[in-house]
Order: structure tokens, then C-alpha cells, then sequence
């Protein structure tokens, strides 16, 4: 499922406008892909503040195993990448070197990590507690960088480097890691005292960390990744997405076809898929506390009092 499609793009330098085609690509792929899929929740563009601090995520992946980050890279030439992984790119007829996208996809990561540690008690509100799942920095975390499909890799001869990958490989290699997963759930489950334990998020905290992340994004206010070291500051951020974004699921078979009915008890979802009935819960980000449903029309609305907001989380369509 897409949660998030790309910002508006700014026109800037050239350099700007071709790693904008790169992730427009990429984005194209992964729509493509995972659009109808309950495994994935793909998030394109994602930019998260932390205590003057910032991640700028190209393409986040959010699965029942964790967090997938992937760099898209503007490479038209050659790119050219050693044994002790240093990269270098041909750009103008030189060779230039060039910071390891595989190592900056792995800071956006670990700074993920420590941003959602901030946020477990609204993660896991509600859910019964987890020995394995101590803190979310122990999450799983894959990273891959997808070059320009027109770009020529080399590699050294004894590294096959699985982390960098063309942008129409991407997908492929995603279906991989998610194979080797379930095996790895297979192989715990069958042999639990030889096996480590994986790192499993329930479908309420994938639902919780989509809402987090669709609130908390915050654009760039430049047109280029390489801001200049002074910036005007953001405005204060405020915890709630400014349109819906509906990422429910069915309970019994994980469809998203997913419709808000009222009965005796309140407000729950009902799936077009199997008719199967699935409880409508909200947490606020803010405060913790248990929000409100409120109808309008076709669209549904979640509201604390004690924080005094509202905004649209849901709207039913027609079947």
C-alpha cells in the first residue's frame, strides 16, 4: 500500500532536478509493486525532525519485520565502488569521489530507531508486553541503494555488495529479504531455544507508526539535500496529518477494502472482502488518551478533548 506519494517537487539545480527523476522512478516501481499489497507500507519522501536533528528518507518500507530505508541515486554514468567500499562516481570525465550512500541510508535508519524509542508508550498502548521487543533500537533495519537504470555499477570482483542495486531490481530484492524473514520466523518458531527471536511489529503498532510518520513529516524547505548550514527555522509542528490517510486492515483477511458502520456498541469496520468485523481504535499521538469518532458525510473524524483537535482519518467509498 502507498501511504505517502513524493512532495511537490521545488525546481532547482540540475543535480536537484535528476535525483528528483531517480525517486520519481523508484516511486513508479514500488507503486507498481506493492499499491495492492497489505505486507507493505511504502512511504515516499519521509523527513522526520529529532532534537535539531533531521532524516531525510527517500523511500521508507514499513513491514511486520521492521524498517526498510532505500537511497535512490542519480547516477547516469559510472559508479565504481572498491573492496573497502568507497565509492567514486564519473561525472564530467573525472572520477569523483563520493560519501557512501549505503552508510547514509544506515544513519537515516539508526536515527529511526531512536526516534520511534521516543514514542513506545503510544506504540504499544494497550498491548500486552513483548520480552523481545525491549526497544524499538533493536528493530529490524535493511537498507538499499537503487542506482538510475541507465547507470553502469562496478564491482570489485570478490564483493557482491546485495545492498546496491538498480532502481528496477529494487522491488526483487525486497520480495528476497521478506522470503529470508518468514524463513527465519520458520526456523524460531520450530527450534525456539536455537533460534534468535525475531522482530515482530503487530498490526497495531504498523497502524500507529504509519499515523506517526504521515503527522510528523516534515518537508524541506529547500530544493536540494544539501541545505545550506543555516535555515530559517519550521514552523512548530503539530501532531496530526492534514488529510486522511486510511492504512486499516481486516482482522481476518488482512484486505484493506475497509468500511466505517455504526452498531451497538459504536463505530467499527466492517471488511468488503469477507464481511468480517474489525474494532475501531484510536489512540492520540499528544496525550495517550482514547479518541472519538466522529461522522461527516463519507468521512470519519478522530478527536480528543483534552487536546482539543480533530482531524480525518478515514472516508468510506463507494463499493
Amino acid at each position: 500500500m502507498i501511504v505517502k506519494e513524493l512532495d511537490s517537487f521545488v525546481p532547482g539545480e540540475a543535480l536537484a532536478k535528476a535525483g528528483r527523476k531517480a525517486e520519481e522512478d523508484l516511486a513508479h516501481y514500488l507503486r507498481r509493486a506493492f499499491k495492492d499489497s497489505q505486507d507493505y507500507l511504502v512511504f515516499n519522501g519521509i523527513r522526520l525532525e529529532n532534537d535539531g536533528d533531521a532524516a531525510q528518507m527517500d523511500h521508507l518500507i514499513l513491514h511486520r519485520h521492521g524498517v526498510l530505508i532505500v537511497e535512490s541515486k542519480s547516477v547516469s554514468s559510472r559508479l565504481r565502488i572498491n573492496e573497502q567500499e568507497e565509492w567514486a562516481r564519473y561525472w564530467n570525465g573525472d572520477w569523483r569521489g563520493m560519501p557512501s550512500p549505503v552508510k547514509q541510508a544506515e544513519r537515516q535508519g539508526e536515527f529511526l530507531r531512536t526516534y520511534l524509542q521516543q514514542f513506545r508508550d503510544y506504540l504499544r498502548a494497550g498491548l500486552p508486553p513483548d520480552p523481545v521487543q525491549i526497544s524499538y533500537r533493536c528493530m529490524g533495519l535493511e537498507v538499499l541503494v537503487a542506482i538510475s537504470d541507465s547507470g553502469i555499477i562496478d564491482r570489485p570482483p570478490h564483493l557482491y555488495l546485495e545492498k546496491v542495486c538498480k532502481a528496477d531490481q529494487v522491488t526483487d530484492r525486497i520480495q528476497a529479504l521478506r522470503n529470508r524473514l518468514q524463513e527465519a520466523e520458520k526456523t524460531f518458531r520450530r527450534f525456539s531455544l536455537s533460534a534468535e527471536p525475531p522482530f515482530t511489529l503487530s498490526r497495531d503498532e504498523i497502524l500507529r507508526m504509519s499515523q506517526l510518520f504521515v503527522a510528523h513529516h516534515r518537508p524541506s524547505l529547500f530544493p536540494s539535500k544539501a541545505a545550506p548550514t543555516t535555515r530559517a527555522p519550521l514552523p512548530s509542528p503539530g501532531p496530526h496529518p492534514t488529510a486522511f490517510v486510511s492504512v486499516y486492515f481486516c482482522r481476518h483477511c488482512r484486505s484493506g477494502r475497509m468500511e466505517v458502520r455504526h452498531g451497538r456498541y459504536g463505530y467499527y469496520f466492517q471488511c468488503r472482502a469477507c464481511g468480517g468485523n474489525t474494532p475501531l481504535r484510536r489512540i492520540c499521538i499528544r496525550c495517550g488518551a482514547k479518541e472519538k469518532t466522529r461522522k461527516s458525510g463519507s468521512q470519519f473524524f478522530a478527536e480528543c478533548a483534552g487536546c482539543a483537535t480533530s482531524y480525518p482519518f478515514h472516508r468510506n467509498t463507494a463499493a
